[in-house]
């Protein structure tokens, strides 16, 4: 059931052992908000463990907080809620028996699946840190300097910086606001701009893969096996070789899972859906950034998104 912002808030406020839950591959938005999440319940007073199957990225750790993600439900924890951040559908939450009591989803991407009990969706916002932003700041919940942060970089990140198609005044307002609380800009940036050499590395095996299709409107990359155990974490990185380059409307970034599974990310730039290129493999995003799994090798994954994406030019 969907429901507006004050109900989602409510369900915070009614609930004391909560379990959050984020996505597998985490990126700048879900670690952001699982962290600010946990910080405002854990300063109302209340308990909250975190889970991201996978773990955190290298990139993010720098946040505080980060430390106390786990990679599995604590045995024997006794929840009353369960809260999943960013998660489109459940199956990106990891391979868990999760607890069988009120849930909540707040996210912002069209293609959720309405899999919770509760359901607070904002297509229209850039990040799901932008929905907790304003839920926090327009509900008088407890943030900390460190919340605030997080949320920033939550909000920057799946905004390209506000750089993005999705960046529009509201997003620049909770930006503003929490940097008025004290998120420090600084802080996230001197951070997040660090390259480490094994990805100047990766970005090299990365471009040298770049190849066009259609006429170059669309820019195709890869991440082979080496590449993807060498930075395969921070692999949506990447997906900004091909989309940059000009006359490229679909930039594609595969990534091999195995020698028979294939992960694609995708970016467009001013008109093509990519949200729903990406469900026609079953998968799902938003209009300007998807992504999808096609379960065949790398090259045979290439004939079979080029087949589909033709018509989305």
């Amino acid at each position: 059931m969907k429901i507006s912002k004050e109900e989602a808030a409510q369900f915070l406020r009614d609930h004391e052992r909560f379990l959050l839950v984020g996505h597998i591959h985490a990126d700048g938005d879900d670690i952001g908000s699982i962290l600010a999440l946990h910080h405002a319940l854990v300063h109302l007073g209340k308990s909250a463990d975190m889970v991201i199957a996978d773990g955190v990225p290298e990139r993010f750790r720098f946040l505080a907080g980060t430390e106390e993600i786990q990679t599995s439900i604590p045995e024997g924890a006794d929840y009353d809620a369960l809260v999943f951040t960013d998660l489109s559908n459940i199956e990106r939450g990891g391979d868990f028996a999760f607890p069988k009591v009120p849930s909540l989803c707040i996210d912002h991407h069209i293609s959720n699946t309405e899999y919770t009990d509760y359901l607070w969706l904002r297509a229209d916002y850039a990040a799901t840190a932008e929905l907790l932003a304003e839920l926090f700041l327009d509900g008088d919940f407890p943030l900390d300097k460190e919340a605030r942060d997080a949320l920033y970089m939550g909000i920057g990140t799946d905004s390209g910086f506000f750089k993005f198609s999705n960046t529009s005044a509201h997003t620049l307002l909770m930006a503003s606001r929490l940097v008025e609380g004290g998120a420090e800009p600084a802080f996230i940036s001197n951070h997040l701009d660090v390259t480490t050499k094994v990805s100047m590395e990766v970005y090299r095996r990365v471009l040298d893969t770049l190849h066009y299709a259609c006429g170059g409107k669309i820019g195709l990359a890869a991440m082979d096996e080496t590449s993807m155990a060498m930075d395969g974490e921070n692999s949506d990185y990447y997906v900004s070789i091909p989309r940059r380059v000009e006359g490229v409307e679909i930039g594609v970034l595969f990534k091999a899972d195995g020698p028979e599974v294939t992960r694609l990310s995708l970016r467009s730039r001013e008109y093509a859906n990519v949200s729903e290129l990406a469900a026609e493999f079953g998968g799902g995003g938003h209009v300007r950034a998807a992504g999808c799994t096609i379960r065949l090798p790398m090259a045979e994954a290439e004939k079979a998104f080029l087949a589909a994406a033709e018509k989305y030019l």
